[in-house]
């Protein structure tokens, strides 16, 4: 169980059942998590990661020669998360805007996020273009899945654009970012923003 650079740690809370899992290839194994909450916890978002990761086979002394032995080892982390009295986080779209890659064809958006509250932030983020003087807003980037943790309350992204075509030839066009919540804020939309965009 890793500890992130948070005060509210979730590790220490935690009893995991069993505490060292050993599986053959096919086979499934529960794994259960007891809390045990404080008197007096604060309000607010406790976090940590459950990790797993695969032990690496025993190396067979007795081979002879030389040669190159690759061992891949696979690992998972999965976050772990316990709310007390936390509230539904807000979030401010600040700022968006097209840069240019190295080619000198506007093909990233860079945005700029704020969160405010004690609880963490979890869904998709989908930004359209639309060009001056059009009615049909286009798909220009995604991410399906995107989080802002309480620690952290501004955040940045780039993101690539789906299709730089749609703004090639453009002098100025429209952004509009749409911030839209996902596992248990399924539908719920966090933020949207238009933005006026000029493209030099």
């Amino acid at each position: 169980m890793s500890e992130q650079d948070n005060p509210k740690r979730l590790s220490g809370l935690l009893r995991m059942t069993p505490k060292q899992v050993r599986l053959a290839p096919g086979e499934r194994q529960v794994v259960k998590l007891a809390l045990r909450r404080k008197k007096d916890m604060a309000a607010g978002e406790y976090r940590s990661h459950l990790f797993f990761q695969a032990l690496p086979e025993k190396k067979d002394s007795a081979q002879q020669g030389v040669g190159i032995r690759l061992n891949m080892i696979m690992s998972y982390s999965i976050p772990v998360i316990y709310r007390q009295s936390a509230s539904v986080p807000r979030v401010t779209i600040d700022d968006a805007k097209m840069s240019r890659s190295e080619s000198g064809r506007y093909d990233t958006v860079s945005l700029a996020l704020s969160r405010q509250g004690d609880a963490s932030t979890f869904g998709q983020v989908s930004v359209f273009w639309r060009g001056h003087n059009k009615a049909k807003w286009q798909e220009a980037a995604i991410v399906s899945s995107y989080s802002i943790y309480p620690e952290v309350s501004q955040s940045h992204l780039q993101l690539k654009l789906i299709d730089p075509s749609i703004v090639q030839g453009a002098r100025s066009g429209e952004l509009k970012v749409v911030y839209t919540g996902s596992g248990e804020y399924q539908g719920l939309p966090f933020a949207e923003r238009t933005f006026s965009v000029t493209l030099r």
